[in-house]
């Protein structure tokens, strides 16, 4: 009696139609369950509030007013920028940070600058809620 191995009979493997509980053989289709049992992993996750993630946005929005207001004093003003970029280059640290107040910024802010570029760090964030920070880099 001979052994019947598909595999050497024909000349390709079996191949995926339908569900992945059934191959196609060429004119047989053969039917298996799988040995374990199939379940759906149960979430994990706490219910979504978006209570702070709204108070967020609502804060960030209020930064980007601010880092506007920066923006817009460089842009208006060229004896701000002049001013601001010499400071910088410098490495005049409480001039910079002269100027940058005076551009009406209210929110905590972290300078640093090189000899190509500024960087400063709004941030947003008070006692009870950090939600929020900005980081504006401009290059000379």
């Amino acid at each position: 009696m001979s052994y019947h191995d598909p595999y050497l009979t024909y000349s390709y493997q079996p191949f995926h139609w339908g569900t992945p509980y059934s191959f196609v053989w060429p004119n047989t289709q053969y039917f298996y369950m799988p040995m374990y049992p199939c379940y759906r992993q149960q979430n994990s996750f706490p219910p979504v509030d978006t209570k702070g993630f709204e108070q967020s946005a609502k804060r960030f929005q209020e930064l980007m007013k601010e880092v506007t207001l920066f923006i817009n004093s460089i842009i208006q003003s060229t004896e701000y920028a002049y001013q601001l970029m010499d400071a910088a280059q410098k490495s005049d640290q409480v001039r910079v940070e002269q100027l940058i107040k005076s551009a009406g910024i209210s929110i905590k802010y972290k300078v640093s600058f090189t000899p190509s570029a500024i960087q400063i760090t709004f941030d947003n964030s008070t006692d009870n809620f950090s939600c929020c920070s900005l980081l504006v880099v401009l290059r000379w």
